[in-house]
């Protein structure tokens, strides 16, 4: 029997101070005695070195203190045994997916989230774990075909800083997808087909023909047939 544990964190975007929910959750699903790994590529405008400053002051604060960035993503010289999570950042999400898919850091990605390591997406760190990354504006003119997502969050793409306010039906026919729309100050938390609502704002599923609104701490259970059967759960 399979009883591996596949965790998904996803945030919408935010600050530090935004996204502190979803980063206390993901905290502690990690082997501290372990590395978090760090994946900065999205970034374009400063220093990897910087972005790994930021990280440690996020995380140091709630007891994690083992951190390994990785830039090179076509050679990792690290032992998958001594990775406890890892942590995908935000910024451009077509640098960040022709990174991963050209250098083939999809699979090494993949394997580990296969074997139960957790995965936390930040904005552009989440659009790529879903299906399609047509979600996010720099990629609104991306083919089909360059714009595949890791396709990881149980047959969804992520829809990040959201306003609340914006109608994604019609964007789910277009790209034939299911969406969760995360806001800045929220965050999503998948594990084993559930899906639940972390942060201090709602989130919002939908898809061409419904919309379903999440509070913080409701859940869906993945598991049914249709979306539109879905209801929330309260945790």
């Amino acid at each position: 029997m399979n009883n591996i544990k596949r965790q998904l964190f996803l945030a919408g975007g935010g600050n530090k101070s935004d996204s502190r929910v979803i980063d206390q959750l993901f905290s502690l699903a990690l082997d501290k005695g372990k590395s978090l790994v760090y994946i900065p590529n999205a970034m374009e405008s400063r220093p990897y070195s910087e972005c790994l400053k930021w990280l440690e002051s996020v995380f140091r604060l709630l007891g994690i203190d083992r951190f390994v960035m990785i830039t090179d993503l076509k050679t990792v010289n690290l032992d998958d045994s001594l990775v406890g999570g890892i942590y995908i950042g935000g910024g451009n999400t077509i640098k960040l997916l022709r990174e991963v898919v050209q250098l083939h850091f999809d699979s090494w990605l993949k394997k580990l989230f296969a074997q139960g390591v957790p995965i936390y997406g930040g904005s552009a760190g989440a659009i790529i774990l879903g299906q399609t990354i047509l979600t996010a504006p720099e990629a609104e003119k991306l083919s089909e075909k360059e714009s595949h997502g890791l396709d990881l969050i149980d047959g969804f793409s992520a829809y990040c800083h959201y306003d609340g306010q914006r109608n994604l039906q019609s964007l789910c026919g277009k790209l034939k997808t299911k969406l969760v729309a995360i806001p800045e100050k929220a965050g999503v938390y998948i594990s084993d087909q559930v899906l639940s609502a972390v942060g201090t704002e709602p989130i919002s599923i939908f898809t061409d023909s419904k919309r379903l609104c999440l509070k913080p701490e409701e859940k869906l259970n993945l598991k049914v047939s249709k979306i539109e059967k879905l209801r929330p759960l309260k945790l």
